[in-house]
């Protein structure tokens, strides 16, 4: 099969999200993503388990692979987590939007920390497929994810860079120095898990088409170092560290046909560990 980006936008035309930035009053408690994934899960499934399930735990479908359907993450300009968090619903989770929020205004009461301080939700705004905040919270299909960079995208020149964690696992171990190959084979696999099951149709054929063209796209080698998250697991009741890297890859003269899957990986996110903000893409001009 020849790869043609045509089939993938038609593919993410059928994903939808749905962003949303919420602005948090923490009230002194400086909370890491991993604690306020905890107290929303634990909110979420005492208001509704099978939601839980389907949303939270990525329960349905688990025999085919599909993940949890969101991801949380800090904002770009508060790295550290805390205000302000980014939380992306993914694909089914669309459509369990009010019950996933009344689980957030029921973890704010539940509060945070060994003192379960209460916070406050002080502000939720929606994410364009521009990444740019308006007043009211709107889905979008994955095929309107925005190329950031001027001119034609197919041979604008770029850099893929992953401010990390990265998780990319490759025959059980972390990939260390990822190829863009390694790269649009883990957005293959990200996309397949949120099609309905007609439009998973042909999907081995397409994705390995989609690989081979990557082979063939002029890059240079990886750049980066290796950074680790350490969170405590609950269920666990131990500090677990992901082990990751940090860095990019540069595209001198372009993505060819691959920008459109290389523009939703900044939403869907790659890798292991995506409920937390991890596999985040971000696409920027070489510098000159």
């Amino acid at each position: 099969m020849d790869f043609s980006s045509a089939e993938f936008r038609s593919r993410m035309s059928q994903i939808c999200v749905a962003p949303h930035r919420l602005r948090l009053d923490t009230r002194g408690v400086q909370p890491t993503v991993s604690m306020l994934r905890g107290v929303w899960g634990a909110a979420l499934h005492e208001l509704d388990a099978d939601v839980y399930g389907r949303v939270f735990a990525g329960e349905s479908r688990a025999a085919q692979g599909q993940p949890p359907g969101y991801v949380l993450r800090p904002t770009l300009r508060d790295a550290g987590c805390g205000s302000e968090v980014e939380w992306i619903l993914l694909g089914d989770a669309v459509r369990h939007a009010s019950v996933l929020y009344r689980a957030w205004e029921a973890a704010a009461e539940r509060g945070l920390g060994p003192a379960r301080r209460r916070f406050e939700i002080r502000q939720v705004a929606g994410l364009t497929p521009e990444e740019t905040a308006v007043e009211a919270p709107a889905a979008w299909a994955l095929d309107q994810a925005h190329w950031p960079l001027p001119d034609a995208p197919q041979r604008t020149p770029c850099r893929l860079f992953f401010p990390g964690p990265l998780r990319l696992i490759r025959d059980d171990q972390l990939v260390l120095q990822p190829t863009l190959t390694d790269i649009i084979v883990a957005a293959c696999r990200r996309l397949r898990s949120f099609l309905p099951w007609d439009a998973q149709r042909d999907w081995t054929q397409v994705a390995g088409a989609a690989t081979d063209f990557s082979r063939q796209v002029p890059q240079t080698g990886w750049t980066g170092r290796r950074l680790d998250l350490q969170r405590y697991s609950a269920r666990q009741d131990r500090d677990l560290r992901l082990h990751g890297i940090a860095g990019w890859l540069d595209l001198p003269q372009g993505p060819a046909e691959l920008w459109p899957l290389l523009a939703v990986i900044p939403w869907l996110h790659v890798g292991k560990g995506t409920v937390f903000g991890l596999g985040r893409l971000r696409i920027w001009a070489l510098p000159s």
